[in-house]
């Protein structure tokens, strides 16, 4: 395992889509703080959770042939075509990053992310210390059909409850970067690095999410 520098880098592949509609009028600039992942598209539709360790894995990767396929987490794991909860999903990230490297922070009780100021305000740290730490954030949004806060392309006509990966953020605007196994598929983004506004993103993360 390659645990690489922390650094400030470009984004991903294609311009995050809907980035530039996302700035604030007056909002101070600052750059975007990434790290780079290796990304892959979900081999099937309820694999977005072994989709996003696989990606959030090659942080500490610098090669593609490194990483264990998506059928080797999705066994490991447990994933059925329910999908992979929220109890796997730390598993499966502790048991290829390390005991303990991942917490989980469960807000399904509590009424999510956007009941709360103070669970915003911890979340968007912890965004900036797993990015710091190359521990990129795993998260689990519940996006309704139609939604005014899904990402921009996103064009989802039914709920989805997925996993994704932040992979940078930008402090001034408080942009987050998501990588994201679903995309390129039917009603989702078609590149694969997007930026969503943060206060948009806490509208949905209704259940939880892993963190350094």
């Amino acid at each position: 395992m390659n645990r690489r520098r922390l650094l400030t880098l470009p984004m991903l592949g294609a311009a995050a889509a809907g980035v530039g509609a996302l700035s604030l009028p007056g909002a101070a600039q600052a750059a975007p703080v990434k790290i780079p992942l290796i990304w892959q598209r979900q081999q099937r539709n309820y694999w977005c959770g072994p989709a996003a360790l696989r990606i959030a894995i090659s942080a500490w990767h610098d090669d593609a042939s490194d990483l264990p396929s998506q059928t080797s987490l999705a066994s490991y794991v447990g994933t059925n075509s329910g999908g992979t909860n929220r109890h796997q999903m730390l598993s499966g990230a502790n048991h290829w990053f390390g005991a303990d490297t991942y917490d989980l922070e469960d807000v399904e009780s509590r009424g999510g992310l956007r009941s709360s100021v103070a669970l915003r305000e911890q979340f968007w740290q912890r965004i900036t210390n797993g990015i710091g730490a190359w521990v990129p954030p795993i998260v689990n949004v519940v996006v309704p059909a139609y939604s005014p806060y899904r990402p921009d392309d996103w064009n989802n006509s039914s709920e989805v409850d997925h996993w994704f990966v932040i992979y940078g953020y930008e402090p001034g605007n408080r942009i987050v970067y998501i990588i994201d196994p679903a995309s390129g598929l039917p009603e989702f983004d078609p590149d694969p690095t997007y930026g969503i506004r943060f206060d948009y993103l806490c509208q949905l993360v209704k259940k939880a999410y892993l963190h350094f």
